[in-house]
């Protein structure tokens, strides 16, 4: 062998060389990337489920709300509709609640000429009241 082959030898077995150790560390490389991303992945995956649990109870949350608004609404339609039915009753019948309060004022009225009448008497028998107190 000559001295060039020789050299060319040397430099391709450090050449193989070189490209084993470059194979390996590319090996190395790819096998940590592969571990990041399989982490990456797993984290992701705890992420969307983190999502989608926020989201199931932000769900929740909004549907209790809603129905405590529905059950908030009703109850105002139902007391907006009885506090309605009393003021068309009272509409209706108008003529009869006016009498009987007409008729309410003067029995009080009655009642109290009667009363005070009644204290202003003075206590003698029925033969003097008749004969306006000459006997």
């Amino acid at each position: 062998m000559t001295a060039k082959s020789e050299a060319r030898k040397n430099r391709t077995d450090d050449n193989r060389t070189k490209a084993g150790t470059r194979l390996a560390v590319a090996k190395e490389e790819a096998e940590q990337a592969a571990a990041h991303a399989k982490g990456a992945e797993e984290s992701a995956g705890e992420t969307a489920r983190a999502a989608g649990e926020t989201a199931g109870r932000a769900g929740r949350a909004a549907a209790a709300g809603l129905a405590g608004g529905r059950q908030a609404v009703t109850s105002a339609a139902h007391h907006a509709a009885s506090g309605a039915t009393s003021a068309w009753t009272t509409a209706r019948h108008h003529k009869g609640v006016s009498a009987g309060t007409a008729v309410g004022a003067v029995c009080l009225a009655a009642g109290a000429f009667a009363l005070g009448r009644r204290s202003f008497r003075s206590n003698a028998g029925p033969l003097t009241r008749l004969t306006d107190g000459r006997i």
